[in-house]
């Protein structure tokens, strides 16, 4: 990592030149949106683990119990679009972080008294619904600055940062939920902890945005829609 940094400050056509990151929006959607895949990451993973090794599901049954949060983002996804040329993107992007967060939240305690239509689905279609909102507002806020020949540069970082975040939420969510059961706490207990993990990291995301990022009226800015 060092020696690409290094390298790309001395080339005089970088593949990555650091002056991108002098877009305010540019820099602070992208740090978000590694906290918004670390969540995403780390509770979907960490939930199929939840229902297969506390809730006593099949593998197949897991996979089944995901489909709220699939058909969710296939919804979501065709509704966002209306709602971010309505609302500011910091607006659907901090809802969506809050709404990650109280998903997260249903989850740790549900994990210790674990029923599924209880807390799992509900939460699920909270976190699917926020996630999407969250993670195309940041696209769009993200390339709101940038001018049209650098926005397939700032399309790859963001991407990068997305990948970023996903591999870290699903080695941070684990190695709590490995230590847990390593200090002896009962499973369901264990889960709840990493879940709850989750939710302070979706809050962390929320912290981002409002330090970090600057007001885009709407989708437009983005060049989305």
């Amino acid at each position: 990592g060092a020696v690409f940094v290094l390298l790309e400050t001395r080339l005089k056509q970088p593949l990555l030149p650091f002056s991108i990151f002098s877009y305010r929006n540019l820099a602070g959607a992208d740090l978000a949106s590694i906290a918004s895949l670390m969540v995403t990451g780390a509770v979907l993973v960490l939930l199929n683990l939840f229902m297969q090794n506390v809730m006593g599901f099949s593998a197949m049954m897991s996979g089944l119990g995901m489909i709220p949060f699939a058909l969710t983002v296939v919804i979501a996804g065709n509704l966002l679009g209306s709602a971010m040329a309505r609302f500011p993107l910091r607006m659907t992007i901090c809802a969506g972080f809050v709404g990650m967060a109280l998903g997260a939240v249903i989850l740790a305690f549900g994990a210790l008294s674990p029923n599924y239509a209880a807390s799992v689905a509900p939460a699920l279609i909270i976190f699917a619904l926020s996630s999407v909102a969250a993670s195309i507002g940041l696209m769009a806020l993200s390339t709101s600055g940038p001018p049209a020949e650098l926005q397939g540069l700032a399309t790859g970082v963001l991407i990068t940062c997305q990948q970023i975040g996903l591999a870290l939420g699903v080695s941070i969510g684990l190695t709590i939920l490995n230590a847990g059961l390593a200090e002896g706490l009962a499973p369901n207990q264990a889960f709840s902890r990493s879940f709850t993990a989750g939710a302070l990291i979706a809050l962390w995301g929320l912290g981002l945005v409002l330090l970090l990022t600057k007001r885009a009226e709407s989708a437009r800015a983005g060049k989305i829609g």
